[in-house]
């Protein structure tokens, strides 16, 4: 299993814990350039945004909160993958990947953030394989750390809509050739 199919089959696992439209499993991140309305990105103004692959249009397609849509949840690598150490006669081997489990959704229509945050954890140390480093739900620049959202002309941790960040270490085997 890859890491991305990995990330959607876990995304789309937590996504009953807090309203969300769109769930995706891992997203890459990269500056782009005139896309989007004038009143969701400046046209202008290269952002390092995550992107989706869109099938139909063949092109990316930047991911950005979007309140009709609805919540999102998605993950991004932060770092490279790192192999664990061999052992001797093992047919497996071990990969760990830094990723950054983010979430972005209005309240409103579901629990709490303190709530979620802990079923999240809950859930996360409970069924898969991985080390939670770190929970961010105050400051959007963390939250989206890493994505150039524009943070001055959307609110996008303004109530109602909260976002939560939750940084870990997945560790997924690789069959080795």
């Amino acid at each position: 299993m890859t890491l991305s199919d990995y990330l959607l089959q876990l995304n789309q696992s937590l996504s009953d814990l807090f309203p969300v439209g769109r769930v995706y499993g891992r997203l890459k991140v990269e500056t782009v350039k005139g896309i989007g309305k004038p009143d969701q990105i400046d046209k202008d103004r290269p952002r390092r945004l995550p992107l989706t692959y869109d099938t139909a249009k063949r092109s990316n397609l930047p991911v950005l909160p979007d309140e009709v849509a609805g919540g999102l949840l998605f993950g991004i690598t932060t770092g490279p993958g790192k192999p664990q150490p061999y052992e001797p006669g093992a047919t497996t081997l071990f990969m760990e990947y830094p990723v950054a489990l983010i979430g972005w959704y209005d309240t409103t229509k579901g629990q709490p953030t303190d709530w979620v945050i802990e079923q999240l954890q809950i859930r996360l140390a409970a069924q898969y394989p991985l080390v939670i480093t770190g929970v961010e739900d105050q400051q959007a620049a963390n939250v989206f750390r890493g994505i150039d959202y524009d943070f001055q002309n959307h609110p996008y941790l303004m109530h109602p809509f909260a976002g939560v960040r939750v940084d870990c270490l997945i560790t997924l085997p690789v069959t080795n050739c």
